[in-house]
């Protein structure tokens, strides 16, 4: 092989190398190329492949020609310029790629900064927002601290004024307190005082009670009196003419023990009227068993209204409580006025039945005081309610109307001095009241008066002896 042949050879295998030191430079970084750039890129290797094409042809041709040294050096220096260019062409790309990229990050960058610039001016400004309102909050909150302590202040001033009153109110108080101590001292003085004039008073009632009870013993006993003084004189006549007519028949019966013969004894027979005085025995027998009877039942009427065995609690007929009451004064009434009864069927209840006696009492002589002429008494009975009602009517003169309210009170009277003493409606509205009662009373002037009694039917347990009032 000729030098020149090895020269050209070496050439070759320096190009061959520079450039597929090109290529393969330029193939590694095509991955990197951004898009846009790709295709120059691809444009740029095959410009490369093309003078690395030319380059071969162009020294096959002169190594078959035989060329000068200064031919081929030519050829080399610029197959060599070819591939600078080329690789600082890459070279170029690369920065220029590089330099997008930096400008893209700056962008990115500046973006990012803008961004972040733009949320520190937003935070600021919600910084000096919440500033500002808790600026206006503690400014609020000072005014209203400010107010606060001077209500407190002032409530302070205020307590201490109210405990200056209270100071002065608890001086006042202890002589206020002082002072009563004293008026209660004379208050017990005072009831004490007032204890002995009720005593006295009650007293007083009392004997007045009793006297009037005594007067209506009295006039009760007056009417019996007079009841009984009936029967007892016809008896009593009765008596003195059976003695006559014993006289008789015994002087009649020793004559026949002489020596009379029958028409002298049937002479005597005749003169004593014997046959008369044999029929009219039975008769008197039978009109003085009639007359004890009536003073009996006198006497029984007069024992059940005094109730003198039930003084207690008891079981009663309201009927024949009024019953008893109206035989016991019918003396009394039956001067003044007829006496229309109209009873109901009632149930025995739980009472007091002599009390109750006499309060029916009072409103029966009450009733027949209050009639002037003759006129009537009517007296009813019923059950409703789970209470037993009783009305007492008189065709009497009346009550005024400005009198009915105090018609209950004690000693209060509307009759003439003398004639009462104003406890008989009074002691009748405490008995009604004992048994859990009610008594009201309906007048006007000129037409009468009605009593109307109200009485519960209770059962009081075992034991009891008196009714709650």
């Amino acid at each position: 092989m000729t030098p020149h042949e090895l020269l050209a050879i070496i050439l070759v295998a320096l190009g061959a190398s520079s450039l597929s030191a090109a290529i393969f430079i330029t193939l590694n970084r095509y991955k990197n190329v951004p898009t846009d750039l790709q295709d120059r890129w691809l444009l740029l290797t095959g410009l490369m492949f093309f003078f690395f094409a030319a380059y071969l042809a162009f020294l096959y041709i002169q190594i078959k020609r035989i060329v000068f040294p200064l031919e081929l050096l030519a050829s080399l220096v610029f197959f060599g310029g070819a591939c600078f260019t080329l690789i600082v062409l890459q070279l170029s790309l690369e920065t220029i790629h590089r330099m997008k990229d930096s400008k893209d990050l700056l962008v990115a960058n500046n973006l990012k900064l803008r961004k972040e610039n733009q949320a520190r001016i937003d935070t600021e400004d919600k910084l000096q927002k919440s500033y500002d309102l808790l600026e206006s909050r503690v400014q609020a909150r000072t005014a209203e601290l400010t107010e606060t302590n001077a209500q407190l202040q002032a409530e302070i001033s205020e307590r201490k004024e109210i405990e200056k009153k209270l100071n002065n109110l608890y001086a006042e108080t202890r002589e206020l307190a002082k002072h009563l101590a004293r008026k209660n001292i004379e208050l017990e003085q005072q009831h004490n005082e007032l204890e002995q004039i009720h005593a006295a008073l009650k007293s007083s009632q009392n004997q007045l009670l009793q006297r009037e009870k005594m007067a209506s013993i009295g006039q009760l006993a007056a009417g019996i009196a007079h009841e009984i003084n009936n029967p007892m004189g016809f008896i009593s006549s009765n008596l003195h003419t059976l003695r006559k007519y014993m006289e008789k028949l015994v002087g009649f019966i020793n004559a026949h023990s002489g020596s009379l013969t029958p028409e002298e004894l049937e002479t005597l027979r005749q003169q004593n009227k014997i046959d008369y005085i044999l029929a009219d025995v039975n008769t008197l027998i039978e009109e003085s068993r009639e007359g004890a009877e009536e003073v009996k039942e006198i006497v029984n009427n007069l024992k059940n209204f005094s109730r003198v065995d039930e003084a207690e609690l008891k079981e009663a007929d309201i009927n024949a409580c009024l019953e008893s009451t109206i035989k016991v004064l019918w003396n009394e009434l039956k001067h003044k006025a007829t006496i229309a009864k109209e009873f109901g069927e009632l149930p025995l209840i739980k009472c007091y039945p002599q009390e109750l006696n006499q309060a029916f009492m009072n409103l029966l002589i009450n009733a027949a005081q209050a009639i002037e002429s003759p006129g009537e008494i009517t007296i009813k009975t019923w059950r409703a309610e789970e209470s037993i009602w009783v009305t007492i009517a008189d065709t009497g003169h009346g009550i005024a109307a400005e009198n009915l309210g105090r018609l209950f009170e004690p000693f209060f009277t509307t009759k003439e001095v003398g004639t009462g003493t104003g406890l008989g409606l009074s002691t009748a509205y405490d008995t009604i009241k004992k048994h859990q009662g009610e008594i009201n009373v309906e007048s006007q002037a000129g037409q009468g008066t009605t009593f109307t009694i109200k009485i519960p039917i209770i059962s009081y347990p075992e034991g009891t002896d008196r009714v709650a009032g």
